[in-house]
């Protein structure tokens, strides 16, 4: 029995050897796995100047370019490994506004190159003397540190922050006389840049303050409202933080008073009204501090303020008829986002670079956004014009929406009489476009119009 038993095991255990063979030799003539999928060679055509850093084991191409490159229509050429081929056709214009994946496959191998075209702005994105920011004026390389008078500025070492790979002479820390002003070259791969920069004493420095929902700034947990704020205070002499539960209207710790601050900014990138909370708390506090003489930049979600039971800021006590988007309403632009001043001229915009028309453009294309904003469409109901909305709300138009010019994303309500006083002087911004923190952190080649319009209106509001 034992004998009979062992024969039928040696038997099935050949049957499975002999499977298990065969499978093995189909695997091995199915399938091409000893092919590489490597791109040998790659460079931009057309171009002279250019920079390749290619990285197989991140299976990553790096491509720098002079920053006046126009990335919409590059042609990359390319060689592959023997045999292989890519899902892109070498020698075709490709938009590099945003990364490209490229697959290579060599018989049943294939490897995912990702390719980026970096324009390297050579930018100073921070200047600091002490406690002291400078205002960079991205537009015209210039860069001005107001201190106090009795400050000596002959020997000052400014510390100079430049983007990642990019190297700026004199060095970050290099102890200058700043009697006369200095000149700062940053060089960035292929791209450089001289900026001017300039110490003016002031006696004083104007108040001015930005609003938030948390009790510091580093207790934000908003990353569009805890950008704009850093950057306030960071940029703007003067500039304090104060939080809501500061102004409580039943237990103020803190006074708004227009004499001792000059004006304040709030921005507000909540989608969701709040009825209940931080804001409608103070209510009253903000309300008097515009009534007798605040000036207030309002931007975002903060337009929605305006209206008779909040701030009254809007004759007609509405808030702008046009609101869009919610929390979910995330984009990424397929064109630069901004607004048009054709046939305006205003100091707020001195300085920002124009195009299309008289286009400013705020954030460019492949930018990511939580998409919502504010505007008034003047045609609709109940203005039906731009001369019933000026006269209902009591408003100045200050720009139109790029392809619509009966939309009102930015405007000013001047100073008016209220109760015996004289109001004080209000800038709308409710673009969805003026957009701090890029839900991507990408490069924003029209940050500089942000920061320009913001320090134009926080100045313009503080005379």
């Amino acid at each position: 029995m034992k004998t009979l038993i062992d024969k039928i095991y040696m038997v099935l255990l050949a049957a499975l050897l002999l499977s298990a063979a065969g499978c093995s030799d189909d695997e091995d003539t199915s399938l091409a796995l000893n092919g590489d999928t490597w791109i040998t060679s790659f460079h931009i055509e057309g171009y002279d100047n250019f920079i390749v850093e290619q990285d197989n084991q991140a299976r990553s191409i790096k491509v720098h370019v002079e920053d006046d490159t126009d990335v919409t229509n590059l042609i990359p050429v390319f060689t592959l490994s023997e045999g292989a081929t890519a899902n892109l056709e070498s020698g075709k214009p490709v938009n590099f506004t945003m990364p490209v994946v490229v697959k290579v496959t060599n018989g049943n191998v294939f490897m995912n190159y990702t390719i980026s075209v970096e324009l390297d702005k050579p930018q100073i994105t921070g200047f600091m003397i002490g406690e002291y920011a400078g205002r960079i004026d991205e537009t015209n390389k210039e860069i001005v540190v107001y201190v106090l008078e009795n400050m000596d500025i002959t020997a000052l070492s400014p510390v100079v922050t430049v983007p990642d790979g990019a190297t700026v002479s004199p060095l970050s820390g290099t102890t200058l006389d700043f009697t006369t002003p200095k000149e700062y070259t940053v060089t960035n791969h292929l791209n450089a840049a001289t900026y001017t920069v300039k110490v003016e004493k002031v006696r004083t420095f104007v108040s001015m303050a930005f609003i938030g929902t948390a009790a510091t700034i580093d207790e934000l947990t908003n990353n569009e409202e805890k950008a704009a704020a850093q950057w306030m205070l960071d940029n703007m002499p003067g500039a304090r933080y104060i939080s809501y539960s500061d102004l409580r209207d039943d237990n103020p710790k803190v006074k708004l008073d227009p004499e001792q601050i000059k004006v304040i900014w709030i921005h507000d990138d909540n989608p969701i009204y709040d009825d209940s909370g931080f804001n409608w708390n103070s209510k009253n506090n903000i309300k008097n501090y515009y009534q007798t003489g605040g000036n207030l930049l309002l931007s975002r979600g903060a337009l929605r303020y305006i209206v008779k039971d909040r701030w009254a800021i809007s004759m007609d006590g509405r808030d702008p008829n046009n609101q869009f988007g919610s929390e979910d309403s995330k984009t990424v632009t397929d064109k630069p986002w901004g607004f048009s001043i054709k046939g305006i001229s205003h100091e707020i915009f001195d300085g920002l670079v124009t195009e299309d028309n008289s286009n400013i453009y705020l954030i460019n294309t492949g930018y990511h956004i939580l998409n919502w904003g504010f505007q008034w469409c003047i045609d609709w109901e109940p203005y039906l014009g731009i001369e019933g909305w000026r006269q209902q709300t009591g408003a100045i138009e200050l720009g139109y929406d790029v392809s619509n010019h009966n939309a009102v994303p930015i405007a000013e309500f001047p100073s008016r009489q209220i109760g015996g006083n004289s109001s004080g002087k209000v800038i709308c911004i409710g673009m969805a476009a003026y957009d701090w923190y890029d839900e991507n952190q990408s490069d924003n080649q029209y940050r500089g119009n942000i920061e320009k319009l913001t320090s134009n209106a926080l100045d313009y509001l503080s005379k």
